[in-house]
């Protein structure tokens, strides 16, 4: 009976320690950056988007271009989920860091895009670097992605980099499962535990 209870105690633990890193995808699987991936992009004017810190974090470069002064452009990167069932819901969380070469980040802001519906999550006004983190539920067949807005197009670019970016929910089996470190280690554990229980118990069977 005690052996009984220890196995199921295990056993949440280990169930614990695979799921925790379900949530961790990061720029990977269905949502990994590249030629010929799902994400669509657009860097005019001398805006750019950074990928060199996949899948761990991407970065976007505003437009400034001294030749089209005054006018206002945006660098944008949208993706649409994959098909994860009827009005199946989503969840959406990053963390975002912000700085700016302009006089002020009122000249570069950054926002959240949904269905083309944008969100500032930059403040205006401020020169020193922001940051911050971003979470939103949506649904399936949503379009959703981010922008570095120039008002206009000179002065100076600002870059905001995303890290920590997730996707979760329902039906959603393009969500890239990476366990951490520690659940691993709580793995390895709950095996040498019951290892070392069912030893024991042989060991007393047979005295």
């Amino acid at each position: 009976m005690r052996l009984n209870r220890l196995i199921g105690t295990v056993a949440v633990v280990l169930t614990v320690a695979l799921s925790s890193g379900a949530a961790n995808a990061a720029f990977t699987g269905y949502y990994s950056l590249g030629p010929g991936t799902h994400w669509v992009s657009d860097t005019p004017w001398n805006g750019s988007i950074d990928t060199t810190g996949i899948p761990d974090s991407v970065a976007l470069v505003s437009p400034n271009d001294v030749n089209n002064y005054g006018n206002s452009a945006s660098t944008t990167l949208m993706i649409t989920p994959g098909s994860a069932g009827d009005n199946a819901t989503l969840y959406v969380s990053f963390q975002w860091s912000y700085t700016t070469l302009d006089g002020s980040s009122t000249f570069d802001p950054f926002f959240f895009l949904l269905n083309g519906n944008p969100t500032q999550l930059t403040a205006d006004g401020v020169v020193s670097p922001q940051s911050g983190s971003y979470s939103i539920q949506l649904h399936s067949g949503d379009t959703f992605g981010f922008e570095a807005n120039s008002v206009d197009s000179w002065f100076g670019s600002a870059t905001t980099t995303i890290t920590d970016f997730t996707v979760a929910g329902e039906n959603t089996p393009y969500v890239t499962s990476v366990p951490e470190p520690e659940s691993f280690a709580m793995l390895l554990a709950g095996l040498g535990l019951l290892g070392f229980m069912a030893r024991r118990r042989m060991q007393n069977e047979t005295v």
